[in-house]
């Protein structure tokens, strides 16, 4: 059995695919994940207590029902906290998407 919020998942995909090609954009953000290392005032999504990862699945739809031309922003809380982040990546540059990584840079060695 479907439930309530899944169909209401589904209506709101549908309608974002809807208002892409509409209106033609130029770029999408991808927020992968509410996890954070850091405690910046300006933000503060460090303070969510729940903690939600997009999972790799959706993003790959993103990808498979988009233009190439399409600019992706990657970013997060912190986009490499997500536990796929690696997968996400590989995924994106398989598609050979152009894409922005937003970082604190803190955690420098997954970066390079």
């Amino acid at each position: 059995m479907i439930s309530l919020q899944l169909i209401k998942y589904i209506k709101q995909g549908v309608k974002s695919f809807y208002n892409i090609y509409q209106y033609n954009l130029q770029s999408i953000t991808i927020t992968a994940t509410n996890r954070c290392n850091s405690r910046c005032k300006m933000c503060e999504i460090w303070k969510k207590k729940n903690k939600k990862d997009i999972p790799i699945k959706a993003i790959e739809n993103i990808l498979n029902h988009t233009n190439k031309k399409i600019y992706l922003n990657l970013s997060g809380g912190e986009f490499i906290l997500h536990p796929k982040y690696k997968d996400i990546l590989y995924l994106v540059n398989k598609k050979r998407r152009r894409f922005t990584l937003f970082s604190n840079g803190i955690l420098k060695e997954r970066l390079i």
